[in-house]
């Protein structure tokens, strides 16, 4: 039921602008994967049919740290747009400001289990996946798509929403 609500506002069947009600949507679906699916000993892909590139179905953890960015996007340290008009140079700073979010949580882009993308217009998407694997490499998080008429910084092109998962290191007890 969740997959299918997300799935239905990926295509362009929703409202047109992320709602509260779809962010809420989110972490739910969010919650219910990281306490209610059963525990794996380490972060796993796990590939009910084969995806497409680079689409990956569901991601599993256990014994992890779970880092939620939200409303990232192409602006600089003060909050202003930067490469106005150019979908490339958007998504260039839209990375570094998730990468710094994450190393700020002790993560890096190899732990980003999930993004949502927000798209002012859905002819973007093709551009985006290909800057995507050229970001990730072989590593291919959860992407879901979805076209917003309005997204956080006017101007922008895109905003991610990322989830990042952090495998914790067990602790040695001293005797």
């Amino acid at each position: 039921m969740i997959a299918s609500a997300m799935n239905s506002h990926s295509r362009g069947q929703g409202s047109g602008s992320p709602s509260v009600a779809y962010k809420v949507v989110d972490l739910v679906a969010l919650l219910w994967l990281v306490f209610f699916l059963p525990a794996a000993e380490a972060q796993e892909t796990i590939e009910a049919q084969k995806p497409r590139p680079p689409e990956v179905q569901i991601v599993k953890t256990a014994g992890s740290t779970v880092v939620l960015m939200s409303g990232v996007g192409p602006v600089d340290k003060n909050g202003e747009l930067v490469a106005a008009g150019d979908f490339r140079g958007q998504f260039q700073q839209t990375w570094e400001n998730v990468r710094r979010l994450a190393a700020g949580a002790g993560s890096q882009l190899g732990n980003i289990a999930s993004i949502t993308v927000y798209l002012k217009d859905d002819k973007l998407q093709a551009q985006f996946t290909e800057l995507q694997r050229e970001a990730f490499g072989a590593w291919n998080p959860v992407t879901t798509f979805a076209v917003a008429s309005m997204l956080r910084t006017p101007g922008a092109l895109l905003e991610i929403q990322a989830v990042a998962i952090i495998r914790e290191r067990p602790t040695q007890r001293r005797n």
